[in-house]
């Protein structure tokens, strides 16, 4: 299938899991993929592995919180693929949401990461999408779904 054929897709997160699966998903269909992830390894290991199923892929290894990583990587992509059609906002960070338990250090990451960083990779790229018909921002926070600390815990209270 090649629905995405000459399509050029960012994606955050994607050195593992959900991330790559989208990544995978995409290249099969044609993208072409630029990996954003924090994790060199990982990101490295993902783009071979695409690479191994013949999809043209790119890495930014970096913070997606840091706006020199959504910066190079928005350019990159346009250098070297001239276009952006796709972001798919992938990265994030879980762990307690009760405040009484999570440290102040604790909320500034989850904030860089899960907020600022979706932020940062729009800020950055909507003017390229802008320039391409039928272009899409795809925002995920999938981290929690099955975690029971996802969500805050009153005790009863209200």
């Amino acid at each position: 299938m090649t629905r995405f054929a000459g399509k050029v897709a960012i994606i955050t997160g994607s050195g593992t899991g959900i991330g790559f699966a989208i990544a995978l998903k995409l290249g099969k269909e044609g993208a072409r993929i630029m990996i954003v992830d924090h994790d060199k390894k990982s990101a490295q290991d993902a783009s071979a592995k695409l690479n191994s199923f013949g999809i043209e892929s790119l890495l930014q290894v970096g913070d997606v919180g840091d706006y020199s990583t959504a910066k190079e990587a928005g350019e990159t992509a346009v250098n070297e693929w001239g276009q952006i059609d796709i972001l798919v906002n992938n990265a994030g960070i879980s762990g307690t949401h009760n405040p009484d338990q999570m440290s102040v250090e604790g909320w500034d990451a989850f904030m860089e990461v899960n907020a600022k960083g979706v932020f940062l990779g729009m800020k950055y790229v909507i003017p390229e999408m802008q320039k391409v018909s039928g272009a899409s921002i795809c925002l995920l926070y999938t981290s929690d779904a099955a975690d029971e600390r996802s969500s805050v815990d009153l005790g009863g209270r209200r």
